[in-house]
């Protein structure tokens, strides 16, 4: 709704109708992109776990396509990120892969943070488990119902490639991790 303050004869809209014109500004700049920026085919699979150390979380993942980058977007603050990412050749525990380690950088307090391929080392091949750890607000999610936990989501960015196999970076849909209590909750994928 468009009001007038009194006196001033200027309008001014409620804070409501602003965010909704703004988000379908975005909706329509969004529908206006040309189609090869549609999100990639990778499929990525993870979970995050409570790690007291840090009064955080371990969170570790695998896609079948290989990581260039990749990005952490959480729904309460980021306080802490570990800055070096471990990547081994399998699960968790396995032999540590080669040449293969990333760095992340970000803001803190944020809402993510993002990591790349540090200098000298090349990407994580398909399959291979990145492990890195970080904390938000929100330290003991466990305590609260599923519902109510926050939410962290993982957006990798993977070679695509063009009919005439011209490589290019193309960034993933993003995919839900979840916070592991107890011996319970999921891991993210493809629905």
């Amino acid at each position: 709704m468009i009001k007038t303050r009194e006196g001033s004869g200027r309008a001014f809209l409620s804070p409501r109708l602003s965010l909704a014109i703004a988000a379908g500004a975005t909706f329509i700049a969004l529908l206006a992109l040309p189609g090869s920026a549609s999100a990639s085919s990778v499929d990525c699979f993870g979970k995050l776990t409570v790690n007291k150390e840090v009064a955080g979380y371990d969170y570790q993942f695998a896609c079948t396509q290989k990581v260039n980058a990749f990005s952490i977007v959480a729904s309460k603050p980021v306080e802490y990120f570990s800055s070096e990412v471990n990547v081994f050749a399998g699960p968790v525990g396995a032999e540590a892969a080669a040449g293969q380690r990333f760095s992340c950088e970000g803001g803190i307090p944020d809402w993510g943070f993002g990591c790349f391929v540090s200098s000298g080392q090349k990407s994580a091949s398909p399959l291979y488990t990145l492990q890195g750890s970080f904390s938000t607000t929100q330290t003991k999610p466990c305590s609260l119902k599923r519902n109510q936990r926050f939410r962290t989501w993982l957006i990798v960015q993977v070679d695509g490639f063009t009919s005439t196999g011209t490589v290019f970076p193309q960034t993933s849909e993003p995919f839900p991790l979840f916070v592991k209590c107890n011996g319970s909750g999921s891991s993210s994928g493809r629905h």
